[in-house]
């Protein structure tokens, strides 16, 4: 008696689609640009602070 799970094609092929769109989102993600963005809700005369001791500790550039 055969155990072993079987996928049939077209479940191959949705799935097959669906990592080469997430794949094509993520390669897509950069802009190019080496520092982190950071969307707050809050003001940035509070944010800042924190964002730039993240910044000078980690050498990661930020912009907000």
């Amino acid at each position: 008696m055969d155990m072993t799970p079987r996928v049939s094609g077209s479940w191959l092929a949705v799935l097959t689609a669906l990592l080469a769109m997430g794949m094509a989102s993520l390669l897509s993600c950069g802009g190019g640009d080496d520092a982190l963005t950071i969307y707050s809700g809050r003001s940035q005369s509070l944010v800042r602070p924190l964002l730039e001791a993240f910044s000078e500790e980690s050498g990661i550039d930020i912009q907000v």
